[in-house]
């Protein structure tokens, strides 16, 4: 009768062997015990510390064709820096997003040129401002106005969001104004 090739015995003898051999080499054992416990606080801090110097960082919006738009409802606050804080949850928010505005007839209304200037840094997001926008207005028609950013940009995708998210609220503003202007519900929409 053959013995058999595998017993538990010789695994014992083999697992024992190396478990002395991984408790006498310090460095091992340093990697497995120590550098864990130093190691992820450092990673945990470093990665706040990191999102939040990129949260505080304000972000720069171009508004090209400023002129086109309508006194009311208001979609830049009265200095014309920056967004009208009622569009906003909390009028912190609105201080993050820096609005500077730019002529119809400038280098950032052609395509290529913001596109660029937006890779470059110089902003994170540029809005035009159609001339027709007036008419649009006017003519009860839907509102667009594009938003030109770097989608692989963290930055500037959160910024077109944000943005997104104002234009709606502005947009909703207009309906309402309308709604009172012509003596309407809220649910006539």
């Amino acid at each position: 009768m053959t013995r058999p090739f595998f017993r538990w015995t010789n695994l014992f003898v083999i697992f024992r062997h190396e478990v002395r051999d991984q408790i006498r080499d310090r460095r091992t054992l340093f990697m497995i015990f120590v550098m864990p416990i130093l190691l992820y606080p450092i990673l945990g801090i470093g990665s706040y510390q990191f999102a939040t110097a990129l949260e505080q960082k304000p972000l720069v919006v171009v508004v090209v064709g400023a002129e086109y738009l309508p006194q009311a409802p208001p979609l830049l606050n009265p200095s014309g820096d920056g967004f009208n804080p009622a569009l906003f949850d909390l009028p912190l928010e609105a201080e993050r997003l820096v609005v500077r505005t730019e002529p119809a007839s400038s280098s950032w209304g052609n395509p290529r040129g913001s596109e660029q200037a937006i890779r470059d840094g110089r902003a994170q997001a540029v809005i035009v401002i159609h001339r027709d926008l007036p008419d649009q207005l006017l003519g009860e028609q839907e509102i667009d106005i594009p938003i030109r950013y770097n989608s692989v940009d963290e930055p500037s995708k959160n910024t077109q969001l944000r943005i997104s998210d104002v234009l709606s609220r502005w947009r909703q503003s207009i309906v309402a104004g309308r709604l009172r202007r012509d003596r309407k519900t809220q649910s006539y929409t």
